[in-house]
């Protein structure tokens, strides 16, 4: 790492945007340069807020000639005349528009901390094939580079508040998908009513809800609350390692129909179709520590994935009511990603091949069998189970 120390200073660069071709005008030379695609991968991370590409003549990015923006699922594309590039990855995990804690750096040709960068040779005989980054390193808070975070430990972030009004049972808080989706994050209440929620990257809204009765379910009528601005949802974004702080959230209302809460007059809807289910894994005592992906199938020989997620431990997940093949992976050797090596565990039910039914407003807990052991035909799909 020490040799690699003078790469932090490429990382007090402003985030830059590229720009794509332009057309030459009549009577100037013809525009030579070539398209290179990319894809910029973070082993646990599926959204980024903000980032970029740089591309340079020389190894130490002194004459920086090229850059390009990344989308949210790391993608860039890249116009560069013909010749031999460096490239350098960066991902703004704050999206505060410098290089500063805990941004992620990564180089082309360096899988691993002790990798030199390569050089991309670039020409139009070249193969069009994708070039993939891995982002290795982030800015410490002594502004020096160390290795990067990964798996859940890079994906989840934080949101904290409190829950303001009386109510005789639990609260739950959740965080679900703003455009909807399959999977969220709850968090139960304390009793003074501040909370917690973990939950990956992305736009979220969050509401809280009562289990008055105590009868296991969140039903219309029970105490509800949502963080609105009037009768418009206000819409969270998590970052990646960041901590959200919302203030109060207020118990003022009560959960309505069709996943509704209806504050005084005002009916508000939200993203879900259905009030969630919250759903807590009961994990085998000796992988409750490991960081855990919940993978979603929709069917029991696990071939089409519904939607996967990193989930903390100990927290709930926010299911939308449907029946599923739910299997949770156990990342044993902490490289953010689920391969040989690794455990799954599934369920524990009377009849596997019918699947985990997610009834609506439910409080469950999902107990997990025995797990297995991840091997390489599995992830190829050779064998039931393998994610393909």
């Amino acid at each position: 790492m020490r040799r690699l120390s003078w790469l932090a200073v490429i990382a007090t660069w402003s985030l830059c945007l590229g720009q794509g071709p332009q057309r030459s005008a009549p009577g100037e030379p013809e525009d030579t340069r070539l398209l290179v695609l990319g894809q910029v991968t973070w082993a646990g991370l599926d959204w980024i807020p903000a980032g970029g590409v740089l591309a340079a003549r020389d190894p130490r990015f002194k004459e920086v000639v090229a850059s390009a923006p990344l989308n949210r699922e790391g993608r860039f594309a890249l116009f560069v005349e013909p010749g031999l590039y460096y490239l350098m990855a960066y991902v703004d995990v704050n999206a505060s528009g410098q290089a500063d804690p805990p941004d992620g750096i990564g180089f082309y040709g360096v899988q691993k901390p002790a990798d030199a960068p390569a050089a991309l040779d670039i020409s139009p005989d070249s193969a069009a094939e994708t070039v993939v980054m891995e982002i290795v390193f982030q800015l410490g808070e002594d502004r020096k580079l160390k290795q990067a975070a990964r798996g859940a430990d890079a994906a989840l972030g934080r949101v904290r508040g409190a829950v303001h009004g009386t109510t005789e049972g639990p609260t739950y808080v959740v965080c679900w998908p703003a455009g909807d989706g399959w999977i969220g994050y709850a968090s139960l209440a304390a009793t003074d009513g501040s909370f917690e929620v973990c939950a990956p990257a992305g736009d979220y809204v969050l509401f809280a809800v009562s289990d008055l009765d105590g009868d296991g379910l969140l039903e219309p009528g029970e105490g509800a609350g949502v963080l609105a601005d009037g009768a418009a949802l206000r819409v969270l974004r998590v970052l990646p390692q960041g901590l959200l702080e919302i203030g109060a959230l207020e118990l003022n209302g009560t959960l309505g129909e069709a996943s509704q809460v209806k504050v005084g007059e005002q009916v508000i809807d939200l993203p879900c179709a259905r009030t969630p289910a919250l759903c807590r894994l009961v994990v085998p005592e000796d992988l409750g520590a490991l960081p855990k992906q919940v993978l979603l199938f929709a069917d029991a020989k696990h071939k089409t994935l519904i939607a996967s997620a990193w989930v903390p431990a100990g927290a709930l997940v926010a299911l939308a009511p449907a029946t599923y093949h739910l299997v949770c992976g156990f990342d044993r050797d902490g490289d953010g990603r689920l391969g040989p090596g690794d455990a799954l565990a599934a369920p524990q039910l009377a009849n596997a091949r019918h699947g985990l039914s997610v009834q609506e407003g439910a409080l469950m807990d999902v107990p997990l069998g025995e797990p297995v052991a991840l091997s390489q035909d599995m992830v190829e799909g050779k064998q039931p189970g393998g994610r393909q």
